[in-house]
């Protein structure tokens, strides 16, 4: 399971040739989370799939065997382990680099310049590795953000290359001024920089008080209440936190706004100006996010934002990720393509955020987008937000909005290897007779649009059986093993398989899929019965006519017909929705005016002057200036009637 040492470079350009041709590749697997929230990256054995050991060489192996081992065993991606044998030192610059910008820190970009060597970004996105020749002096290996390494440690391999750093370089005098730096006692800090927020501090402290944390808010700022904190140093702390949000990084309103709180007023900040401006410090180093005065709640279904194509790119990493799973329980196949009506309603829909692309989702949209029904997908959709890999609930719909949820950005590992081998080479440079055939398991070929949507909306038809009835009308019993197996979701799953990797083997699929060869095998079979897989001496392959036959076979089983009735009960569904939301808006309005004519007659006044006093200001025909400030709200007659009192004079019965 090896390949040639000729043309292992030939796998992928993007890895220099000199690291390709050595034997020290692992796999790699997240595994637990550490103290600091970041989850470890375990090395693996690419023959054995057990932990690698980074001080034995035995547990190392080829390129081709590590990138085959993470095909067939759904590891996470492909490492390099640095030795003493080798000539090369790697460099790790942690949290250096903006995930969705690609904007790099100035005093990374200064340690990257000077070493002039192969650089790449890191799984994470936010981070950047360096790989160049020269040994490092067996002193500190780590300070802050930056680590140095050159043997018995791993470096995780993207091949996502800095431009104009693809090649390894000496960079001995760099890596001797680095290692001096690191040797010293201060680490540099990625300064974050103040974006100033143009309100005045009482509107910012009433949007504070407003907010969605706002309770908190105003227990720590207004009432000085360290509750559920360890200590009131805590609670300082998370009230900066939040102050640095709204402030947008401003460190001296901070400190003002802080002076003024009932927290500040204690004598231990009182009187200790440098503790609280350290205090400060350390909350806009941590402050990742501000407050935006400009942010408008999007449109649900309306056109998305221009985004650069920030949104195609989250998109097709969580579809390349989808693909690489093996969703093995049961539920699984379904799962996945409910992850993939998401990801179609993000594409139509979506907008980027932080985190991935945000869409507005509709259970009866998703149902009818995956094919399932109604109780399928609410507990499919249930099951993908628990899951929290692929989808995120951010709020619960209400009323005419549905509900808007986070389609998750998937780490970029392999990711650019996976890309160029899938559109540009194809998976066949991985077609060498010492190369397993599944090899090409994570580097796919893309399916079109139209068939990925195809075969998200599979439906199981079920067999077909027209029931025969003796001369006295009792049932004739009937051998069903004749009969059409049914097609569910997970025979989409295989179709997608050898659609990705044409002349994929049974085991191929069966590893790929993480499922027992003999269950895989059943599934094969109805496929090629139905035509839409055909087998060539132990090799798959889908025909060139698959979009055609699957539409045909969606018009045979009555699944348009299903899908028609579907949207048709659906929008039945809305349609009654609708006329409810209009019953109960019309119901509301008519009780707002009984209680204006009760409490009219009340007060003995006229009930147009009364109307005229308790109208809320809100209303679209208020003038400009009342839309600034909170207007009365009807609420029952006892609050109608103390209003009309207090503003015209009357006194109560």
């Amino acid at each position: 399971m090896t390949i040639l040492r000729s043309e292992a470079a030939d796998f992928h350009p993007e890895i220099p040739q000199e690291l390709a041709l050595r034997t020290q590749w692992v796999g790699w697997r997240y595994g637990h989370k550490r103290p600091n929230g970041k989850r470890e990256k375990l090395p693996i054995n690419p023959r054995t799939g057990r932990r690698a050991n980074v001080n034995d060489p035995a547990t190392w192996g080829t390129l081709g065997e590590a990138l085959w081992s993470v095909a067939a065993r759904n590891l996470d991606g492909i490492g390099y382990v640095f030795s003493k044998e080798d000539p090369y030192t790697g460099g790790d610059l942690d949290g250096c680099r903006n995930r969705e910008t690609g904007d790099i820190a100035p005093w990374a970009t200064r340690i990257i310049t000077a070493f002039g060597s192969y650089a790449e970004v890191s799984p994470s996105g936010t981070g950047v590795k360096i790989i160049a020749r020269g040994s490092k002096p067996e002193v500190r290996k780590r300070r802050g953000p930056v680590e140095m390494y050159d043997r018995e440690r791993f470096f995780t391999i993207t091949g996502d290359v800095l431009e104009g750093h693809e090649a390894i370089a000496d960079s001995q005098g760099a890596i001797e001024k680095l290692q001096g730096w690191l040797n010293a006692t201060e680490a540099p800090q990625a300064p974050r920089e103040a974006v100033p927020v143009a309100l005045e501090d009482g509107d910012l402290l009433r949007k504070a008080r407003a907010a969605a944390n706002g309770a908190k808010f105003r227990r720590l700022h207004d009432e000085g209440d360290a509750k559920g904190h360890a200590s009131d140093s805590e609670a300082v702390m998370a009230l900066m936190g939040m102050l640095a949000f709204w402030t947008g990084r401003d460190s001296e309103r901070m400190v003002r706004l802080f002076a003024a709180s009932a927290l500040g007023t204690i004598p231990k900040w009182r009187d200790r100006p440098a503790v609280v401006r350290s205090t400060v410090k350390r909350a806009v180093a941590g402050c990742e996010r501000v407050y935006d005065p400009d942010w408008k709640r999007p449109d649900p279904m309306g056109p998305k934002a221009s985004d650069d194509g920030a949104v195609e790119r989250i998109l097709e990493g969580v579809e390349t990720t989808t693909d690489r799973d093996p969703w093995k329980k049961r539920s699984g196949p379904t799962d996945k393509h409910m992850v993939g009506g998401f990801v179609e309603l993000a594409r139509k829909h979506g907008k980027a955020a932080e985190g991935g692309v945000e869409v507005y989702a509709s259970w009866r949209v998703l149902a009818e987008n995956t094919g399932v029904s109604d109780r399928t997908a609410k507990a499919s959709i249930r099951r993908v937000v628990e899951a929290g890999r692929y989808v995120r609930l951010i709020e619960k719909g209400k009323g005419r909005t549905p509900a808007r949820y986070l389609v998750l950005a998937q780490p970029p590992t392999c990711s650019k290897l996976a890309h160029k081998e899938a559109h540009v080479g194809g998976g066949s440079k991985l077609a060498h007779k010492d190369v397993p055939p599944n090899l090409c398991s994570f580097y796919g070929l893309p399916s079109s649009k139209s068939l990925r949507g195809l075969l998200g909306r599979w439906r199981n038809p079920g067999p077909v059986v027209e029931a025969d009835y003796d001369r006295n009308g009792r049932k004739i019993a009937h051998d069903t093993r004749h009969l059409k197996i049914p097609r569910g979701k997970g025979h989409a799953l295989v179709i997608e398989k050898v659609v990705a990797f044409p002349g994929i083997t049974l085991q191929g699929l069966a590893d790929s899929l993480e499922r027992e060869a003999r269950n895989v095998a059943r599934m094969v079979r109805g496929l090629i019965e139905d035509g839409f897989v055909f087998d060539h001496d132990g090799r798959y392959f889908a025909p060139h006519d698959l979009e055609e036959r699957l539409l045909n076979e969606r018009r045979d089983t009555g699944s348009e017909d299903r899908e028609r009735a579907q949207r048709d009960r659906h929008e039945e569904d809305r349609r009654r929705h609708e006329e409810k939301l209009r019953e109960l808006e019309e119901r509301a309005g008519q009780n707002r005016t009984e209680r204006l004519r009760d409490a009219a007659l009340a007060c003995g006044v006229p009930e147009e002057e009364l109307k005229s006093e308790c109208d809320d200001p809100r209303e679209a025909h208020a003038p400009e200036d009342a839309l600034q400030e909170e207007g009365p709200v009807i609420g029952s007659v006892a609050e109608v009637l103390e209003l009309a009192h207090a503003s015209l004079g009357v006194i109560p019965p």
